[in-house]
């Protein structure tokens, strides 16, 4: 089975939650505006009364507000989807970074303006700007106080302090090295500013009391170091489960390739929010996860996230006389069992034989994700929804259900290649499972 990288938990069934019976709280939909009746003259003629055009921003500030009133900090990932998606600002350069505001319901981003680099805040909601303002040079890098009164931006050559109410541009004279000029910024607290020059390995911290600053060493593994970085710049307090990520599924069948998931933080699952994403486009999450920003050709395209109808996210499939558990292979499959080690299959839509209209097997041009082995019997398997590039249902096909390498065993992975079962799903199934995980 072609590689995939993936974090992993194993799970028993019973421990499984049956999304497919739950359903998300239906929500009401936008207020549509009925048509005008026509009016009659004292000459019996009809003249229609003049319509007056919805204005656009107005129709999406509506279902923003129904949307933006869907929690998401509680729900599975496998709930969340974009509900909808407008241009949020053009002429944007590349850099520096939006910033949202504390509260998330602004961002502040760089917009190009003939000669000009305007410093815009734009509310996520209306998505309709609330101040533009041009500072005396090109900012390359900006951070908010925490309490949004004050806005930091270094130039090429200066720091900048920005008094927002009165536009007071103040600059910093600073005698010791704080950081290339692109480098993030990120206000720790009143006092002090953080400059994360990654690039050189260092982190600058600067007392705006004294004017003093301190170099410090990013040390640590790649975890580690990821983890400094994420807390330096404020970005380890988001969504509680999920997360935002771009990544790629090297598997046949996959051809829109690399995707933005949305997934859980545990591994558990991820599913496919926009195709075709590139890790070139720099993309950027309000913490609450509702507002995601997408950077392409100089454009900030806005994505608000909502809920989906939860997918159905456990199967059965079939062992009975089947090659997966021939005995000269139970042993060393056992063996892999005993060690927890986590099997998983690829999922394809079915494949019928024109002619005659039987099962032939996986199509394997229409990939639709991957699913992790979380029970295994002598009759049958429980699989779970582990990624998600299209929709499963019952009757689509797994196949080639293989291990992960282990250590334990020369780093091989245990595989059935070429086999394949169809996915048992729905009422009947869901039913069988709850009494399986009742009866212990």
């Amino acid at each position: 089975m072609p590689y995939f990288k993936l974090t992993v938990i194993t799970v028993l069934a019973c421990s499984f939650t049956l999304t497919s019976c739950s359903k998300p709280a239906q929500h009401t939909a936008a207020p549509q505006q009925s048509a005008t009746p026509l009016t009659t003259t004292a000459s019996s003629e009809f003249r229609p009364v003049a319509q007056t055009t919805p204005d656009p921003r107005a129709v999406i500030r509506d279902k923003a507000d129904i949307i933006l009133r869907e929690p998401l900090e509680t729900v599975h990932a496998s709930q969340i989807q974009i509900s909808l998606t407008d241009v949020l600002d053009q002429n944007v350069p590349f850099k520096p970074s939006p910033v949202f505001s504390s509260d998330g319901e602004t961002v502040t981003y760089p917009q190009e303006q003939g000669n000009h680099v305007a410093i815009i805040v734009a509310n996520l909601r209306t998505l309709s700007r609330v101040e533009s303002w041009i500072p005396q040079s090109a900012p390359k890098s900006l951070a908010w106080s925490p309490d949004g009164k004050r806005l930091a931006y270094k130039t090429d050559k200066d720091l900048h302090i920005v008094e927002w109410a009165t536009k007071n541009d103040i600059v910093v004279p600073l005698s010791e090295y704080f950081g290339s000029s692109d480098a993030p910024l990120a206000w720790v607290d009143p006092d002090k500013l953080v400059c994360v020059d990654s690039s050189r390995g260092y982190y600058f911290t600067l007392n705006l009391d004294t004017l003093k600053v301190k170099e410090s060493e990013i040390k640590g593994s790649d975890e580690e170091r990821r983890q400094l970085l994420d807390q330096l710049l404020g970005l380890s307090h988001g969504h509680p489960y999920s997360k935002i990520f771009q990544d790629q599924i090297d598997i046949q069948g996959s051809q829109n390739g690399p995707f933005l998931f949305v997934g859980e933080k545990d591994g558990t699952h991820q599913h496919v929010i926009l195709n075709s994403y590139f890790a070139q486009y720099p993309f950027y999450v309000t913490p609450d996860l509702h507002h995601l920003l997408v950077y392409k050709d100089d454009t900030l395209t806005h994505h608000l996230l909502g809920l989906r109808q939860s997918p159905e996210m456990t199967f059965q499939i079939d062992l009975n006389n089947n090659e997966l558990l021939k005995s000269e292979r139970k042993t060393d499959f056992q063996r892999y069992l005993d060690q927890k080690v986590p099997f998983r299959g690829n999922v394809y839509a079915p494949l019928t034989n024109p002619l005659n209209g039987k099962l032939v097997g996986p199509d394997l041009k229409q990939l639709k994700g991957i699913v992790r082995v979380s029970k295994w019997t002598d009759t049958y398997a429980i699989v779970t929804n582990d990624v998600e590039l299209l929709p499963m249902n019952a009757g689509d096909i797994v196949t080639d259900i293989s291990s992960e390498q282990w250590p334990d065993f020369g780093n091989h992975h245990f595989e059935y290649k070429g086999e394949w079962r169809p996915l048992l799903g729905g009422i009947f199934y869901s039913v069988k499972l709850l009494k399986l995980c009742r009866a212990g």
